[in-house]
């Protein structure tokens, strides 16, 4: 499903003509690994959102209509990856 969303946004970066938005690599950006360590162990289905609404900058809309979701499911899969990562994020200090 996490294929479907990229293609997506793919095709509509390319329909739009708006940049790309690439993710810097930890190094690059200075950011803490354990953020990239965090996003990683989450379940696919809570990372895809989680990624497509923070890092991408997508609405819950433009996610649910994305991944073929309802924008309530959407949500709740945002707010349980959210939690996750703050929990993994807490333990780690």
């Amino acid at each position: 499903m996490s294929n479907r969303a990229l293609d997506w946004a793919r095709s509509r970066a390319r329909r739009e003509a708006i940049p790309r938005f690439v993710a810097p690599s930890a190094s690059e950006s200075g950011s803490d690994p354990d953020l990239t360590e965090a996003l990683a162990a989450l379940p696919p289905d809570q990372r895809t959102v989680v990624v497509l609404r923070h890092l991408s900058g997508y609405g819950t809309n433009e996610i649910a209509r994305m991944l073929g979701l309802r924008r309530g499911t959407v949500g709740s899969r945002l707010r349980r990856g959210l939690d996750q990562l703050r929990n993994e994020l807490e333990d780690d200090r």
